[in-house]
């Protein structure tokens, strides 16, 4: 059953990754299936449910940072980290986060230096939660 639930995880950020470059939003409804869907599989897991509400708190931090900074974090990007912890827990979506902001702060950089990024532009984050997520599962 985990062998599933990481390839269906990994197809639904891929696909709302293709999205969100095409479209820079994402739909609400595959938001609210996700987390209506995630609570469902640790009825097959060995861990705990103190894992899966542990896993919530990165996104439940990022939800709130994105009120106080008014969007500066996308509503839509930090509801996702909360359907990651929810799948994968605290530490695999600490992993995933630390993985994916890294790799998205390396491509501003190089961006910026080529002169194709300015610092006020926008990228969409869920690309490279998706890239972070791949690095975390063949990882752990």
């Amino acid at each position: 059953m985990k062998y599933i639930q990481i390839f269906l995880l990994g197809g639904y950020l891929l696909i709302l990754a293709i999205e969100d470059i095409r479209r820079k939003k994402v739909p609400i409804w595959a938001l609210g299936t996700a987390l209506a869907v995630s609570p469902l599989f640790w009825i097959f897991r060995e861990e705990g449910i103190d894992t899966f509400l542990l896993g919530i708190i990165p996104g439940a931090a990022l939800i709130f940072v994105s009120f106080v900074s008014r969007g500066g974090i996308g509503l839509a990007d930090a509801v996702i980290i909360v359907i990651l912890g929810m799948n994968l827990g605290l530490t695999a979506v600490i992993m995933t986060v630390i993985v994916s902001f890294g790799l998205i702060a390396l491509f501003s950089g190089g961006m910026l230096i080529a002169g194709r990024l300015r610092l006020k532009s926008t990228l969409p984050y869920i690309p490279f939660a998706f890239l972070g997520y791949v690095v975390t599962v063949i990882g752990t």
